[in-house]
């Protein structure tokens, strides 16, 4: 991601202190130096910090020189993944059954405790499938959690070691990290799995399978 890119990601998120921004940015993978980095970039309204002055106190803030005019972020040091042609939502299907009645929120919490240290992993993920397929809802089984509108076209299955998303990907070749395995208590449809344990595994390239999947069981 660039700057805007962590920018409007850190402003979609709700936090008490700015440590806890450090923190939540810590596990999106960056070191703490990087993420301490951004948190000050974004309390300086979203502006880079090229020059500082020292603080008047023992523990005091920095104060932050500002710039005379905008100054373009410098290039990112590691190189995005390329665009991904799929659109980040499906065309609109016409209704052929009900919507899924969705598990309340109480019971999804219940269910992502199991995650234990991957929980804050399951939730990006949970939030970065909504917003991509925005009529997603959710059900809470034993096992695993369904995803889906009016058909299914996702699970999801939380350890404290790994996370587990299975996709309804059809006849989709089972090639880098798409694995044939099936989840328990899941439905057939469900094809493909994707092992998930790091916070840059959820990315454009995961979210466009997401998108063919939910194509998939509406074609």
């Amino acid at each position: 991601r660039d700057l805007a890119q962590w920018m409007a990601l850190i402003d979609s998120q709700t936090f008490a202190h700015r440590n806890d921004m450090i923190d939540w940015l810590r596990q999106m993978g960056l070191t703490f130096a990087k993420a301490s980095r951004l948190e000050r970039i974004h309390h300086n309204g979203g502006r880079p910090l090229y020059g500082e002055k020292p603080a008047a106190k023992p523990h005091a803030e920095v104060a932050v020189a500002p710039a005379a005019k905008p100054i373009p972020a410098a290039p990112p040091a590691v190189k995005p993944p390329p665009p991904v042609a799929t659109p980040r939502t499906p065309a609109p299907v016409p209704p052929t059954a009900p919507p899924i009645a969705a598990t309340p929120a109480a019971d999804l919490a219940s269910f992502l405790a199991k995650a234990k240290g991957y929980r804050p992993l399951a939730e990006l993920l949970i939030r970065n499938i909504r917003a991509t397929v925005p009529a997603t809802a959710i059900v809470v089984h034993d096992t695993h959690i369904d995803l889906g509108a009016r058909t299914v076209f996702a699970a999801l299955a939380v350890t404290s070691k790994d996370i587990r998303l299975s996709l309804a990907l059809g006849d989709h070749p089972f090639e880098g990290e798409l694995k044939r395995l099936h989840l328990p208590g899941a439905g057939p449809a469900l094809t493909h799995t994707v092992v998930i344990s790091d916070a840059r595994r959820v990315d454009a390239n995961l979210m466009a399978l997401v998108v063919r999947a939910a194509k998939t069981v509406n074609s």
